[in-house]
């Protein structure tokens, strides 16, 4: 072996096979695992979807694992529709069991994405039922449950998959898993109309700062990361520490090139400015923003955008131009099922 770089060795392996190889498919899914440890979604995507390809037809789930990174993949790069075809695929080789599972809780993330939280609801119910003894998987998917409830304006069932989560998380003795949890436990709670007990808000913030800077998830979602606790900070007027732990989110999901997760943190840091009156930061988070969209084309960051825009444009007195885009996405928000948005255009 004269290659011993995992990318470039997989890149000779994949141009020199054709056959399936379960030697060669493992070879270049590592290769997939080198490039996207080091924020090269695009290059993973190619050599993990590769890798399924060369999976030996007796080894379904194995290549159903594959494409499964595969969409992960194009999800950091807001490549929907390409995501959703890949976990369909998966989905039908892998008709029961964590495998499943793990793609079903992927394609209800493009399904909230795609025709927003509710479509997304039971795809996720029905990846809970196909989990069985996957602890962090289980963990992950009550997570976007609650983080989804809570944008369909659910706070009761949000809370519920809250407090399972949570404890969950705390049965596994992960504190990467249990910090995830609470950090959702504490947005439902808030969602739900309850003060947060000051207690497990402390906690939350304590177990967040001994994890350290937001960890890539072993099984990412909308409520992966510190981005929620900081929305919660954020909500309590405490937005100095929000502020931090938003741009310590930030900074990784650029890092390792997760678009996906930008266009929550770019919004919740740009409203937070708002809030803290430093408008020429705001308006650099709404170009931030507007290049994300040109290059996603996703409706949610487009509507997230124009929200942020419209509301900078209402604090500085634009008065026609903000009440022209409220109109305008108050009824885009009313047909997709975004009461969040729904609120701030009202």
């Amino acid at each position: 072996v004269l290659v011993q770089d995992a990318e470039e060795r997989a890149r000779h392996l994949g141009l020199s096979t054709m056959a399936p190889d379960e030697a060669v498919a493992a070879a270049i899914a590592e290769g997939g695992m080198s490039a996207a440890s080091r924020g090269a979604p695009d290059v993973a995507e190619a050599l993990f979807e590769q890798a399924a390809r060369l999976t030996p037809a007796d080894s379904a789930g194995v290549a159903a694992v594959r494409l499964v990174d595969a969409a992960d993949q194009c999800i950091a790069l807001r490549e929907m529709p390409r995501a959703r075809l890949l976990l369909e695929e998966a989905t039908s080789s892998a008709t029961t069991g964590p495998v499943r599972a793990r793609a079903l809780h992927r394609l209800g993330r493009v399904r909230a994405h795609e025709a927003g939280f509710e479509v997304a609801t039971p795809t996720l119910l029905e990846a809970l039922d196909q989990v069985g003894e996957d602890v962090a998987l289980r963990v992950a998917i009550e997570r976007d449950l609650t983080f989804a409830r809570v944008q369909v304006g659910d706070p009761s069932g949000a809370l519920r998959h809250a407090r399972v989560a949570y404890q969950s998380a705390i049965e596994s003795g992960s504190e990467g898993l249990i910090a995830e949890a609470l950090d959702q436990l504490c947005l439902a709670e808030f969602a739900a109309g309850n003060t947060v007990p000051t207690d497990l808000l402390e906690r939350a913030i304590l177990l967040d700062a001994r994890v350290g800077p937001t960890p890539p998830a072993e099984h990412p979602g909308w409520g992966s990361g510190r981005v929620q606790l900081a929305m919660v900070l954020k909500w309590s007027n405490r937005l100095d520490l929000a502020r931090v732990l938003m741009r310590s989110s930030l900074t990784a999901f650029t890092d390792r090139g997760d678009e996906g997760s930008l266009d929550t943190v770019l919004f919740h840091l740009g409203e937070l400015e708002l809030w803290a009156g430093k408008w020429h930061v705001v308006a650099e988070f709404c170009a931030a923003a507007e290049d994300l969209e040109a290059r996603s084309g996703q409706a949610v960051v487009e509507r997230r955008t124009l929200l942020l825009s419209a509301m900078l444009d209402e604090a500085r007195g634009n008065v026609d131009a903000a009440r022209s885009q409220a109109e305008k996405w108050l009824e885009v928000c009313e047909d997709v099922g975004d009461p969040p948005g729904l609120i701030r255009c009202l």
